[in-house]
């Protein structure tokens, strides 16, 4: 991922953003639309789309509707209910779902507090195969992995919910890899080897399920002992498995694959040849590296596999979950973001109304309010109100607060950052209407300087004013991302996505998504 691009590289581009009319009709409809904020519409669906659908109104005109605001669809011809989470993510799947039921057993290898917490503990596991998509039932918890809207949802069973990108987990994964493989190359430099190397390559690479760029020094040796195949490394036996006589073809074979890239910590070579013997394994031995005081050996026994034709369906009253309520700047920014999800936070401003509200502060004098205003917009919507920055420039020689914020705006290097954000300091906010602005300059500086903690309160606060300006939550995304608290980023992002999704700032992250697309096609 590039470096954090300052908002202010957008301030003066013109973007024509898309619009979608909506209108709504009565009657005569052929499905009703029930949306999580409580609103009805009725409509015909004529197009869908892996993460939205296309609604045309019998009054004329066409919008669209994202599945993840939608509470339930129901046709009105027939009166009965389509499911969200199968004939209509999922209706092209005619085949039955697979269901394997495994027994669990964890061997403690080494831990300590605090990290025991985070073995898997002995259990019985219910893993079911669709056309595109894999869940888990594990204890308490249930994960819904979803390839049609490249999305995992956590399902606790008090119905508590979180819905994250699988771009996150798998950037995640991939930075978390390098990183720890350069540690692994510093211990082996100092003559840390084999295993006092508590960042070994072969358990790094099934940690992660991803193999180092380039291939690498792991010699990893098979064999077939009375239907066992053993793989081993330097001696040590690390993966064993027994094949069943399942062996599920076409789309449940590629979701069984899937659940093991996702679900377990195999070595990608192993994976691979578990996937290319087609049979799913009666029995799966392998060993979890992940901290030096973290390790625990797996063994999974296949109890029983059945097919079903009713597809998993999810419990229909989800609650959000929020992480870390301690941490003050991350509650208080989930809840936004729910808050902006279910349509519950204020309308935004439109460009009209921005438009209006700075050809008022001109006409009053208040020339910094006024390019506060025109800034807001572009950074809000990607549309930039140009003749008005036009306009202002012309008083910079008369009025000193807007120089001074004009002046600002110059962080092409570490020395003018640090001058940029002095000067925002000091600038004096009295009868500033949009104060929060400056703000955003001065997090922005903070964080090309190193202070992401600071940047990220600064960028929380000012949503706390403003939630739907696009380009704070692709910034605040990129700070989370530093942090590798991958999932934070990408609800930042597409928040964002979902308010504007043509803004231009945004388009760095759709090529990020289409970079790890490329570089690991088998997650998605």
């Amino acid at each position: 991922m590039a470096v954090l691009s300052s908002l202010w590289n957008w301030l003066f581009r013109i973007v024509v953003a898309l619009v979608f009319t909506c209108y709504w009709a009565t009657s005569g409809s052929a499905e009703t639309i029930y949306l999580k904020n409580g609103k009805k519409i009725e409509g015909e669906i004529i197009e869908r789309k892996e993460d939205h659908v296309t609604v045309r109104f019998e009054e004329g005109g066409q919008a669209p509707y994202w599945l993840d605001e939608i509470e339930r669809i129901e046709d009105n011809k027939t009166r009965s209910q389509v499911s969200l989470d199968t004939d209509l993510k999922h209706d092209s799947a005619e085949e039955a779902e697979w269901r394997l039921v495994y027994v669990r057993k964890v061997e403690t290898i080494s831990t300590g507090a605090p990290a025991e917490k985070d073995l898997p503990a002995d259990a019985e596991v219910l893993v079911g195969l669709g056309a595109d998509y894999f869940y888990v039932v594990d204890g308490k918890k249930t994960s819904i992995y979803d390839f049609g809207t490249r999305r995992v949802r956590y399902v606790m069973s008090d119905q508590a919910v979180d819905d994250i990108s699988l771009f996150a987990l798998v950037a995640y994964r991939s930075a978390e890899l390098q990183n720890r493989l350069m540690l692994g190359e510093a211990f082996t430099a100092a003559n840390v080897v084999g295993e006092r190397n508590p960042f070994r390559q072969f358990d790094l690479e099934a940690l992660f399920g991803i193999a180092k760029k380039g291939g690498g020094d792991v010699a990893l040796s098979e064999e077939l002992t009375d239907g066992i195949y053993h793989y081993r490394v330097g001696g040590e036996v690390k993966v064993e498995y027994r094949l069943s006589e399942f062996a599920p073809a076409g789309d449940r074979k590629e979701m069984f694959e899937k659940y093991l890239l996702y679900e377990t910590n195999l070595h990608p070579a192993v994976r691979r040849s578990i996937v290319a013997r087609a049979a799913i394994p009666q029995l799966l031995v392998y060993e979890m590296h992940n901290l030096p005081a973290l390790s625990a050996r797996i063994r999974l026994e296949l109890k029983g596999v059945e097919q079903d034709q009713q597809r998993y369906s999810p419990p229909s009253k989800l609650v959000q979950t929020a992480r870390d309520a301690d941490n003050t700047a991350l509650a208080q920014l989930e809840r936004m973001l729910g808050e902006v999800e279910t349509n519950e936070s204020k309308p935004p401003l439109t460009r009209r109304q921005f438009v209006e509200m700075t050809d008022q502060a001109i006409a009053q004098g208040q020339y910094l309010d006024a390019m506060l205003m025109a800034t807001e917009c572009g950074l809000q919507t990607g549309e930039y109100l140009m003749d008005h920055i036009r306009q202002l420039a012309s008083y910079t020689n008369t009025d000193r607060r807007l120089a001074q914020f004009v002046s600002a705006m110059d962080m092409s290097s570490e020395e003018k950052t640090k001058t940029s954000l002095q000067i925002l300091d000091g600038i004096d906010r009295t009868g500033l209407s949009r104060g929060h602005v400056v703000d955003i300059m001065r997090a922005d500086a903070k964080a090309a300087l190193g202070q992401e903690n600071e940047a990220r309160e600064l960028f929380v606060n000012v949503l706390t004013v403003n939630p739907h300006i696009a380009g704070v939550y692709k910034d605040l995304g990129e700070v989370y991302h530093r942090f590798y608290d991958m999932r934070t980023a990408w609800k930042c992002w597409d928040t964002a996505r979902r308010l504007y999704p043509q803004h231009p700032m945004l388009q760095q992250i759709n090529e990020y998504e289409a970079k790890l697309l490329d570089q690991y096609p088998e997650f998605f």
